[in-house]
Protein backbone atom coordinates (compact mmCIF):
# COMPACT_ATOMS: atom_id res chain seq x y z
CA UNK A 1 0.00 0.00 0.00
CA UNK A 2 1.27 3.40 -1.13
CA UNK A 3 2.50 5.90 2.01
CA UNK A 4 -0.44 8.17 -0.60
CA UNK A 5 -3.18 6.15 -0.01
CA UNK A 6 -2.50 5.64 3.98
CA UNK A 7 -2.78 9.43 3.77
CA UNK A 8 -5.92 9.18 2.16
CA UNK A 9 -7.22 6.85 4.54
CA UNK A 10 -6.42 8.39 7.95
CA UNK A 11 -7.83 11.80 6.31
CA UNK A 12 -11.42 9.83 5.56
CA UNK A 13 -10.96 8.02 9.05
CA UNK A 14 -10.56 11.49 10.46
CA UNK A 15 -13.23 12.82 8.66
CA UNK A 16 -10.92 15.64 6.96
CA UNK A 17 -12.45 16.20 3.63
CA UNK A 18 -10.26 15.40 0.13
CA UNK A 19 -9.92 17.15 -2.94
CA UNK A 20 -8.07 15.40 -5.93
CA UNK A 21 -7.60 17.54 -9.05
CA UNK A 22 -6.99 14.58 -11.65
CA UNK A 23 -4.32 15.84 -13.29
CA UNK A 24 -1.16 14.52 -14.04
CA UNK A 25 -2.60 11.26 -12.76
CA UNK A 26 -2.24 8.24 -16.16
CA UNK A 27 -4.27 5.25 -16.29
CA UNK A 28 -7.26 4.36 -13.88
CA UNK A 29 -7.85 6.11 -10.64
CA UNK A 30 -7.82 2.95 -7.84
CA UNK A 31 -10.95 2.43 -6.28
CA UNK A 32 -9.34 2.75 -3.19
CA UNK A 33 -8.68 6.21 -4.05
CA UNK A 34 -11.82 7.17 -4.87
CA UNK A 35 -13.65 5.64 -1.70
CA UNK A 36 -11.25 8.47 0.29
CA UNK A 37 -12.18 11.49 -1.96
CA UNK A 38 -14.86 13.97 -1.00
CA UNK A 39 -14.49 15.77 -4.36
CA UNK A 40 -12.86 14.74 -8.05
CA UNK A 41 -12.21 17.58 -10.16
CA UNK A 42 -11.47 16.63 -13.26
CA UNK A 43 -11.39 18.46 -16.43
CA UNK A 44 -12.33 17.87 -19.85
CA UNK A 45 -9.12 16.07 -21.11
CA UNK A 46 -8.78 14.03 -17.72
CA UNK A 47 -12.92 13.55 -17.60
CA UNK A 48 -12.75 11.84 -21.17
CA UNK A 49 -9.39 9.42 -19.83
CA UNK A 50 -11.97 8.79 -16.62
CA UNK A 51 -14.88 8.09 -18.93
CA UNK A 52 -13.72 6.63 -22.20
CA UNK A 53 -15.71 9.30 -23.60
CA UNK A 54 -15.23 12.20 -26.03
CA UNK A 55 -14.98 15.51 -24.37
CA UNK A 56 -14.49 17.75 -27.24
CA UNK A 57 -17.30 20.29 -27.04
CA UNK A 58 -19.97 20.93 -24.64
CA UNK A 59 -22.46 18.93 -26.26
CA UNK A 60 -20.29 15.58 -26.22
CA UNK A 61 -20.38 16.52 -22.46
CA UNK A 62 -23.49 17.83 -22.04
CA UNK A 63 -25.50 15.30 -24.40
CA UNK A 64 -24.05 12.54 -23.16
CA UNK A 65 -23.24 12.90 -19.33
CA UNK A 66 -24.64 13.50 -16.41
CA UNK A 67 -22.65 14.48 -13.50
CA UNK A 68 -23.80 13.86 -9.81
CA UNK A 69 -21.23 15.01 -7.11
CA UNK A 70 -21.76 13.02 -4.17
CA UNK A 71 -20.04 13.56 -1.01
CA UNK A 72 -19.19 11.22 1.92
CA UNK A 73 -21.90 10.84 3.47
CA UNK A 74 -24.02 10.00 -0.09
CA UNK A 75 -25.75 13.33 0.04
CA UNK A 76 -25.42 15.07 -3.46
CA UNK A 77 -23.88 18.40 -3.22
CA UNK A 78 -23.62 19.29 -7.34
CA UNK A 79 -25.32 18.21 -10.31
CA UNK A 80 -24.67 18.60 -14.18
CA UNK A 81 -27.84 17.86 -15.60
CA UNK A 82 -28.16 16.55 -19.59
Amino acid sequence: MSLYLVHLQLAKAANVPVYLDAGGMEGPLDPRVLECLTLLSPNETELSRLTNMPTENEEQVSGRLCLGIIDTEGRLVMSVSC
